[in-house]
């Protein structure tokens, strides 16, 4: 189950970043865009840690293990890893070992993003197939 919601909220928010870029008929590319995507509270004590590729699986379990984290799930062929901060550590912190921590490439807090629907002033018409 947390793998779907995992990959679920991945391609939500590629999909969001997407769909931001893409052009609504009958306006400039960006008109409302900042509007569309919002970005949500982190979720508390959860990062993304992205690994270097020449990192191996048990170097990542080792770094992981060392930490005392819980791995919630793997993306990226096991080099994304989202991970739980075990209660009574600081995120920040964690995520300051984390970026110090050789072959890892970064570290982001976990978001979730929610798409509203586009604002519009009446009806869009849609476009016109012509022969």
């Amino acid at each position: 189950m947390a793998a779907k919601q995992s990959v679920r909220l991945l391609l939500g928010a590629s999909l969001a970043t997407l769909l931001c870029w893409a052009p609504v008929a009958g306006s400039s590319s960006d008109d409302g865009c900042k509007d569309q995507m919002k970005k949500e509270e982190a979720i508390p004590g959860e990062l993304l840690i992205r690994f270097e590729d020449n990192i191996s699986a048990v170097e990542i379990d080792r770094v992981n293990a060392r930490l005392g984290v819980e791995v919630i799930n793997r993306m990226a062929g096991g080099k994304l890893v989202h991970i739980r901060v075990p209660s009574g550590q600081s995120l920040e912190t964690l995520a300051d070992v984390y970026r110090s921590t050789p072959g890892v490439r970064y570290v982001e807090v976990n978001v979730r993003y929610r798409i509203d629907e586009p604002k519009t002033d009446g009806e869009v018409d849609s476009p016109k197939i012509q022969n």
